[in-house]
């Protein structure tokens, strides 16, 4: 029996993006984002990349722009965890994660999708999928 789908309904996919490089950047992002380090973050994308965060607001574009974005928003992260593998198609990659957080003493658990345009290994593309009925306290 083979483990393997194929199927006319399902289209192989167009070599793209390395899985384990996929992982590296989404795994470091998320470290990243637990030790409040914006400039390292920054260093993950390129230096012309876009931002939308999330999904709907105002696109930010070039590093120093996407720097003082998460220079303004990293305090008070805990925890950042996938809930799921992350998803490759292209040269994109999609993953699900948890935000634990502190805002003014309370703790607040946020459930967040982001997609990763990634070229020459760097992030080109970031939209950030989540609004505040994602967002509860715990």
């Amino acid at each position: 029996m083979s483990t393997e789908l194929d199927t006319p309904q399902i289209p192989k996919q167009k070599t793209g993006l390395d899985r384990a490089l996929a992982q590296r950047l989404v795994d470091d992002y998320l470290r990243l984002l637990v030790l409040d380090d914006a400039e390292g973050i920054g260093a993950l994308y390129h230096p012309e990349a876009r931002l939308e965060d999330p999904v709907g607001s105002t696109p930010l574009v070039g590093r120093e722009a996407i720097v003082g974005f998460y220079s303004n928003g990293l305090s008070g992260i805990d925890a950042a965890e996938l809930s799921g593998p992350i998803r490759v198609a292209g040269n994109e990659v999609a993953f699900a994660f948890n935000l634990h957080m502190k805002i003014k003493g309370q703790s607040f658990a946020m459930d967040i999708i982001d997609v990763f345009v990634i070229e020459a290994e760097q992030i080109v593309s970031m939209r950030a999928f989540w609004s505040r009925e994602n967002m509860r306290a715990v």
